[in-house]
């Protein structure tokens, strides 16, 4: 009767010790009889398996010498059973078993040109190999998110080769054009070699005087590149004090937007290589320069691993803009990282030339007049100005009067309190939003049933935008003017049709109004919108 091995061992023979499977058929005689390189022997995979027609080498690793005998035991119900799990399993997980239960098998130079494959999974072939296991870093990351009943079913992680050794390790996934990292990342093969502070990494073989390759042999711990020898989280490195500190490794399972950088005499918070879908950055500018960006300072990562919006860009702070200077004086902004601004009198007047200093004094300054009114300042030596309604308004137009300028804006049409106004033209939501706030407005927001059907008679092209959207794309709807979106007694479902909203949890949705009620939308879509300005009367 010949040996037993344990899991993990092929025997040499009668009277001759075990050796590690994996050194079967490796090229290099490593039984004192030299039969761990005879019949090694490539034979193809049963069809039914759907491995794409792979070779493979018997026995494997878990001591079996037949395809019939893989076909009965638990390992074929392994490998079926890993797509039904494939959420709490590495990605890899029926690769790398598949590997384990069918050992690949590489070809000989004279039989890859003469070996034609039988698909019937017979062991009648004269196709000649060697055998190659899978590395034990793989072994190390896919068996690392298995239960151990999964765990148990292997040889333990040692009983695998790691290079110079000859085996199998599957192309490195990437990310955003970069290799990635599964699960912890202990096979992460990539080349990156930064901390998330930023700091180099320094070579493995000279931290420690060597520790980490001479105990890990396996890890791939080639240059100074980040890995995880030591199963932690995620892959790090060490630093040049000897500690160690977290890489900045991209994951392969999430959506990831890659870092635009600062703007120029500005920075953004926090400062990371990459965001993940659903992080957002914020972008400030230098004591001196503003954003002149169209958006607004926090640009959201989206699902798709697209940016909401292009970096925004610091611009000179124009302290003109704030109108110090009198009207009849001449404002230059003073260059950065100075605030204010200088104001020269014009031909004919003198003092200071602030509007808060000596000299001629512009009443209209002071905002005197309501936002549907022209304001003249009187000439010295009156300090007061003259308010003068819009045409299509009447009153005083002050705006501490209880007169002011009454009506609203041409093409708008009041109701209750407030102004509306129909645009009949195709925008994104966004879009719309900015055609509303140049009337110094918002999208409309039907907040109860008498202002729903209000809006439904004053725009007949629907489907049509109003004021209100999911900006998380996970239920939290909010109203345009900030306020949270909340049933009311006499009226429980809004205006939502039945069924809607139903596109949680697919990004940024926006609600637009059919003839029958409400839907929600991507806000990238193209419909004619409403307009609302609530001082439009006074």
């Amino acid at each position: 009767m010949g040996i037993r091995c344990p899991l993990g061992y092929n025997p040499c023979g009668q009277a001759y010790p075990c050796i590690l499977a994996w050194k079967r058929c490796d090229g290099r005689a490593d039984c004192t009889d030299g039969r761990d390189e005879e019949d090694c022997a490539c034979l193809p995979i049963p069809v039914d398996l759907n491995l794409g027609g792979l070779l493979a080498m018997l026995p494997n690793q878990l001591g079996q010498t037949t395809f019939e005998e893989i076909l009965n035991s638990s390992a074929v119900v392994l490998l079926n059973s890993s797509t039904s799990h494939a959420e709490n399993r590495h990605p890899e997980f029926r690769e790398f078993a598949s590997a384990v239960i069918f050992p690949r098998c590489v070809l000989s130079e004279e039989s890859n040109t003469s070996c034609s494959s039988s698909q019937h999974g017979d062991n009648s072939t004269s196709c000649m190999g060697t055998q190659i296991l899978p590395c034990r870093s793989w072994f190390e990351e896919v068996l690392h998110m298995a239960d151990d009943p999964v765990k148990n079913l292997f040889p333990t992680c040692d009983l695998f080769p790691s290079p110079p050794h000859a085996c199998w390790n599957p192309e490195p996934e990437t990310n955003s054009d970069e290799v990635c990292y599964h699960g912890n990342g202990l096979n992460y093969r990539g080349t990156w070699s930064k901390t998330t502070s930023g700091a180099d990494c320094v070579e493995w073989s000279a931290a420690q005087a060597g520790f980490y390759p001479t105990e890990y042999p396996w890890a791939n711990l080639k240059n100074n590149y980040c890995r995880n020898p030591t199963g932690q989280e995620r892959p790090f490195c060490l630093v040049e004090d000897g500690s160690q500190e977290e890489c900045d490794v991209i994951p392969c399972n999430k959506a990831v937007c890659l870092d635009m950088g600062p703007p120029d005499h500005g920075s953004r918070s926090p400062a990371k290589r990459f965001y993940i879908a659903g992080e957002n950055v914020t972008y400030t500018c230098d004591e001196g320069y503003t954003l002149d960006s169209i958006h607004t300072s926090r640009v959201s990562c989206f699902g798709d691993g697209i940016w909401q919006y292009d970096k925004p860009s610091c611009s000179d702070l124009d302290a003109c803009l704030a109108n110090p200077c009198d009207a009849q004086a001449t404002c230059t902004d003073n260059p950065p990282p100075a605030l204010d601004a200088t104001c020269t009198c014009n031909t004919g007047y003198t003092g200071d030339g602030l509007v808060s200093g000596t000299g001629y004094l512009d009443a209209c300054l002071g905002d005197p007049c309501g936002i549907l009114a022209t304001c003249t300042d009187n000439p010295p030596p009156a300090l007061n100005a003259t308010c003068t309604c819009n045409t299509g308004y009447a009153g005083d137009g002050l705006v501490i009067s209880s007169i002011g300028c009454t009506g609203c804006p041409s093409g708008y049409t009041a109701h209750k309190d407030s102004c509306f106004k129909a645009y009949n033209q195709g925008k994104t939501y966004n879009q719309a939003r900015h055609v509303c706030a140049a009337d110094r407005g918002l999208l409309a927001m039907p907040k109860d049933e008498d202002a729903d059907d209000f809006l439904n008679a004053l725009n007949p092209n629907s489907p049509f935008w109003f004021g209100m959207s999911d900006q998380s794309g996970e239920g939290g709807w909010m109203w345009e003017d900030g306020t949270p979106y909340s049933t009311v007694a006499d009226w429980p479902n809004g205006g939502w049709q039945p069924g809607e909203p139903n596109n949680v949890g697919e990004g940024k949705v926006c609600a637009s109004h059919f003839r029958t009620g409400w839907n929600d939308a991507p806000c990238s879509t193209a419909r004619s919108f409403i307009c609302q300005l609530n001082n439009g009367l006074s």
